[in-house]
């Protein structure tokens, strides 16, 4: 059975990964969208010099190509959506996790009763989030999660 300790230090270490993974992906997506412009913004200048150098075409291929892969890379791993999910989910879990360390209602009752709910709480109002807690939920020797 998970008591108050063991399940405060796995929500604990699901927000520390939810967050460090928000920021990974927030990166990630920042990177992209600068060199989407840095190449996008390159490649009128770089036509109205073709005039002077044909093998410039060769180089706005290029980068019209990086552009392309840029875009399909961040459609294909759906980095916005992942964000806005992520970052709903860590509000969640920050709100739930005052309110439980405060034992402010809903965790206002037996110890039992506010693990339970909290895990309820954890599985109805996020989308990504159970799986990170009961893994890195702490497990002393001899006991399990449930």
């Amino acid at each position: 059975m998970l008591t108050y300790e063991t399940t405060l230090a796995g929500l604990d270490a699901s927000i520390h990964t939810l967050d460090q993974r928000l920021r990974r992906y927030k990166r990630l997506a920042l990177f992209s969208q600068l060199l989407q412009l840095v190449l996008s913004t390159s490649i009128p200048i770089l036509i109205a010099l073709v005039g002077k150098d044909d093998r410039l075409l060769v180089l706005i291929a290029v980068f019209a190509a990086l552009i392309t892969f840029v875009q399909a890379f961040g459609a294909f791993y759906n980095l916005n959506e992942k964000i806005q999910r992520d970052t709903t989910d860590l509000m969640v879990l920050q709100k739930e996790r005052l309110l439980f360390r405060s034992h402010s209602a809903p965790y206002d009752q037996t110890e039992a009763s506010d693990v339970q709910t909290l895990i309820h709480a954890i599985t109805t109002k996020t989308q990504s989030v159970l799986p990170d807690f009961i893994r890195e939920a702490p497990q002393k020797k001899g006991t399990s999660l449930t």
